[in-house]
């Protein structure tokens, strides 16, 4: 980010050419010096790269001049940033017939080094609840090339000569891991954030001040807690504890259950307005009861209770499950579920199942079939029964 303003008379007071609030930069770099040129008269190496992130300064006839103030930080959090290039080598003398020269062509000098993530050359900065910082700081790179002419409650990596960095506030100096920084991703709002660790060290910190932002990057309103967290995103400590129970732990199949949800925040923020609860096993799910406030909202430490009916129709168990879910300030939902078993049995008589009615069997015909069945039996047996013939012979 470079910002530079040329004015051709004296700088106005209460000026102030770079205010950077609420905004997250990470991930970027800056240029290294380039070697001198060679030659008779040696060149001097260019200079390294101001900043990865910030470059500001304003200028009043071709020269930097103090400004009022040339950059605001107000909850900014600048981190992993490449810091300046290094500098330039100084060229080398190849040559110079005048001896008088020569001494001069050899003092070409190596550039300067570059600075961190920001740079506001010769003029005045100041910095309100912001952090600057890499996991990884380069050997000799402070965070900032010039330091801050005025800070309060900002966090950096890098120890300059005097013990704090960027010349913030005494014991600003931190270890990179002690911010607890998720990685750049969707937090919620417009663009990608870091959101900070709930025990990190910029959390719960900003009390007291002027000039306090009462939103962060998402639009999630400052403070969450009893302070504002420093950098760009407060973070929101919302969490969900829900819980099922069941009216009857055993019943017989086609009984009725009545089913008790409840939700509770166990955080410490708020969510947006509104609770949904799902629970597809289940129907007539009532109004919320627990809202003290009336407001439609899971406050911290606030339950809300819901009761549903279902009706479980196979033996064996029944698993009814609910999913309660909140939104954070920056549409962050926040999803919790709980479920309960109901152990069904069939009714008294066993589990067979009922035979279907056909309706009155009248035996009649079956009856009359079966006598002419038996009658043609006796017929063919009669006729197959074997005859003893008598033969009486004459014999005179």
């Amino acid at each position: 980010m470079w910002a530079e303003r040329a004015h051709g008379g004296k700088t106005a007071d209460g000026f102030s050419l770079l205010t950077v609030e609420n905004s997250t930069i990470d991930g970027n770099s800056s240029g290294n010096g380039g070697t001198g040129g060679d030659g008779p008269t040696a060149g001097n190496g260019g200079d390294g790269g101001r900043a990865g992130a910030i470059f500001a300064f304003t200028v009043r006839g071709g020269q930097e001049v103090p400004a009022t103030e040339a950059l605001k930080l107000v909850h900014a959090t600048i981190t992993e940033n490449g810091g300046g290039g290094k500098a330039g080598a100084a060229g080398t003398v190849t040559s110079q017939p005048d001896a008088s020269l020569a001494a001069a062509a050899a003092a070409a000098q190596k550039g300067d080094e570059g600075g961190g993530s920001i740079a506001v050359p010769e003029n005045p900065w100041s910095s309100l609840s912001s952090v600057v910082g890499v996991s990884s700081p380069p050997p000799n790179i402070p965070d900032c090339w010039n330091k801050s002419t005025g800070s309060q409650f900002s966090l950096t990596t890098v120890a300059d000569t005097d013990g704090n960095g960027c010349r913030f506030q005494s014991g600003s100096v931190k270890p990179f891991a002690d911010f607890g920084l998720g990685g750049l991703t969707d937090n919620g709002g417009p663009t990608k954030t870091r959101l900070p660790g709930a025990t990190g060290a910029l959390v719960d910190k900003v009390v007291g001040v002027t000039g306090q932002l009462t939103v962060d990057q998402r639009e999630v309103i400052r403070p969450q807690a009893g302070g504002a967290d420093i950098g760009a995103v407060e973070l929101q400590l919302i969490d969900l504890a829900v819980t099922k129970s069941a009216s009857e732990t055993s019943v017989v199949a086609g009984t009725e259950v009545t089913f008790t949800i409840t939700v509770k925040n166990t955080g410490t923020s708020s969510p947006q307005p509104g609770v949904v609860v799902e629970d597809p096993n289940c129907t007539d799910l009532s109004p919320a009861a627990g809202d003290t406030n009336t407001n439609n909202t899971l406050d911290a430490g606030e339950m809300f209770a819901y009761t549903c009916t279902a009706t479980p129709t196979e033996v064996g168990t029944f698993t009814n499950t609910a999913t309660a879910t909140v939104t954070d300030g920056a549409g962050v939902k926040i999803s919790r579920t709980a479920s309960v078993d109901v152990t069904v049995t069939a009714a008294a008589g066993g589990n067979s199942p009922d035979l279907a009615s056909t309706g009155v069997n009248d035996p009649t015909p079956e009856l009359i079939i079966g006598a002419w069945l038996i009658a043609g039996g006796l017929v063919l047996f009669l006729l197959a029964r074997p005859r003893r013939i008598k033969i009486r012979a004459n014999l005179e």
